[in-house]
């Protein structure tokens, strides 16, 4: 599980757990810090979720294949 707080908004992964979707992370996550976007790619927004309930990202559990 990933952790990030980008200019205000918490944004939480889950199954961050392999090379290709932690690659993804960094890629997606330079390109945030460098203004090139704030919108998280489909790869990654499917692992997305929100402790409160609300937010983007598949009810669990998700699939590990991928």
């Amino acid at each position: 599980m990933v952790f990030l707080y980008l200019e205000g908004r918490p944004i939480w992964l889950r199954r961050i757990n392999a090379v290709e979707p932690f690659a993804n992370l960094l890629d997606w996550l330079r390109a945030a810090l460098d203004g090139d976007g704030r919108a998280l790619p489909p790869s990654l927004a499917e692992r997305a979720f929100a402790w409160t309930g609300g937010g983007a990202g598949p009810a669990p559990p998700i699939d590990d294949a991928g």
